[in-house]
Parts: C-alpha cells; structure tokens; sequence
C-alpha cells in the first residue's frame, strides 16, 4: 500500500469444508476479495454449505511516510558541454527503489549530462511511484572573442591588437601568445605578424582568436630608416658600401663612423652614397666600428639612430 492511497486489496482462496461458501467481512461486503482498501484490520466470516465456519483476520499497513524525492543539479560549465550532473534523494515509501530516466538510464544519480530537462520516475518495493524532473542548464551562448589589430608602416613597433570577450560566464582573462605577461585586453608597441588570444571564462571555459596588423596600404606619413650591421667592400659590386637598407621619407641625413681607438673614420651627409670602407684612400681594417646618425624626415620630425657595424672583406 502506497501512503495515503486507497490500492490495497485482499485476495481470500478457501478449501476444505462443503461448497458452497459464503464470505460476510466486517465491512458488510459478502465478496470472496476485497479491493481499493485503506489501511486497517479486515475480518471475513466464511461459511460452507454445513454452516460449518472459520473467521480470517487481515491487517494493512501503510508505509510511515510517503515516497518522496529531492533533485539538485550542477549545470554545464561550458556551453556545449557534457558535464552536468544529477543528485537524487530518496526517502519515504517502502525501501528497495528502482529509478527510469527519460534518458533510459536506471541509476540513481546520473552524470556527463548535457543542457536539457531530465525525468525520473522512482519506484519503490509496493510499486509506489513518484515521478520528479530538473532541468540542467548551461550558459546561454559560447566565449566569443573578436580580435583586431590596427596597420602601421613599414618596420614600425608601434601595432596594437585587442580582443573583446562576450557570452559565456563573465568574468574573462586574456593571454596572449607575444608574451607570457601579456594578459590585458590589449597589447601594444608590436610589429606586423599574426597574433592569438585565449579567452578563459569564470568557469574555465576557452576560446581562441587572431588579431593581425598589417603594414599601412597608404604610406602618407609614414617613415623608414634602416641600417644593415655587416659590409664587404672587397670590390665585387655586392654590398660595398655603408648605407642604408631602407630610407622612406627622410630628408635630411647625417652620420659618422668611429673606430674602437675613439677616431671619426667616416662623415657623410648622403644616404645613397655611404661608406666604402676607406680611410683616406686607403682600405679600413676589418673590425667593428660604432656609426651614430641623426635625421629629420619630409613631415619635419626629428630622430636619431645609432649601432654597430661589421667590416669583413
């Protein structure tokens, strides 16, 4: 008998004695059986055709409490994901319960759920049954990350890429791949190239992006001055000469070479001819030489360079 419920029956099975026999209960019912009984004592009078008679008592119970159930779950942490979980609590009813999912799982628990509604029905030793359902939920959408990255000129460090995190569970943290301390929104003073960002939600969930910064298709304002650090004026037409690799929008220009005693062994105030590697006609030993230059380009800023170089013949 279920708590409460009215389902039970009593089935009397009589031998013996002269047929036929007549039933009377205590509850005025001459039926053989009873059924939809509540809880209580049960007395049936049986007589057979002698008028010879037994007397049958029968007692039904009920459970303490009735079948109860209690659900608590864990959501998806990632959307998408397959880590949600189910806790079920029983109690009450008749001990020696049997569970059915909606999923057609028969454990009590269940685990590796993804985002959606989960049912249980819970049976126990009468064929009492408590049906009871829980949602699992995930974060309404997936971490998206949008990555940009703005054009600079030619050889500059002065690029600048940026991510901007939405959806998943808030709050985020960003790294990128230019350095291990870099984990703002943004990182700046870089060069051209691809560079990624891994987005980590509050729950662990990631995502990954690229930011690209180009070199400026328009070149208005932009401007270059690069210097090689080895030359070979062995006369053979290749790399004979001092002077810049790249010069974009400089105007004017001026520079000197110093030997290692301290001595000004070359001053030139044109980039497209420089150095020959000569000291008054006469061929430079092979060596380092420090080289300091100062510019202004075609916009009227000012700069100054300096470094080192290689003469090898």
């Amino acid at each position: 008998l279920c708590k409460g419920e009215s389902t039970a029956s009593i089935d009397v099975s009589t031998i013996g004695g002269t047929v036929p026999y007549n039933h009377l209960w205590n509850t005025t019912a001459q039926s053989e059986d009873l059924a939809n009984l509540n809880i209580g004592t049960y007395t049936v009078t049986v007589t057979d055709d002698n008028n010879c008679t037994d007397i049958l008592n029968v007692t039904i119970t009920e459970p303490l409490q009735a079948l109860t159930t209690s659900l608590n779950a864990i959501p998806v942490l990632c959307f998408g994901g397959n880590d949600g979980t189910i806790d079920l609590t029983v109690s009450g009813g008749t001990i020696g319960y049997s569970y059915q999912w909606n999923n057609a799982q028969i454990s009590q628990d269940l685990n590796g759920l993804i985002a959606g509604m989960y049912i249980v029905t819970v049976s126990d030793t009468n064929g009492c049954q408590k049906l009871d359902s829980i949602a699992i939920i995930q974060p309404l959408t997936a971490v998206l990350t949008i990555a940009k990255g703005n054009a600079i000129c030619y050889g500059a460090t002065n690029g600048e890429v940026s991510a901007v995190a939405s959806g998943g569970t808030p709050t985020y943290t960003y790294q990128w791949d230019t350095n291990i301390n870099d984990t703002l929104i943004s990182v700046s003073n870089i060069s051209t190239g691809s560079y990624t960002v891994t987005v980590t939600d509050l729950n662990g969930c990631t995502e990954t992006a690229t930011a690209t910064i180009e070199q400026a298709s328009d070149l208005e304002g932009c401007v270059s001055l690069e210097m090689p650090n080895i030359f070979t004026p062995d006369k053979d037409l290749l790399n004979n000469f001092f002077l810049p690799v790249k010069a974009f929008n400089i105007n004017d220009y001026h520079i000197i070479i110093i030997n290692r005693w301290g001595e000004v062994v070359y001053e030139g105030n044109e980039y497209l001819k420089g150095w020959d590697g000569t000291i008054n006609g006469k061929d430079a030993s092979e060596g380092v030489y420090f080289w300091k230059l100062d510019y202004t380009d075609n916009y009227g800023d000012s700069g100054e360079k300096q470094g080192f170089l290689t003469l090898q013949r």
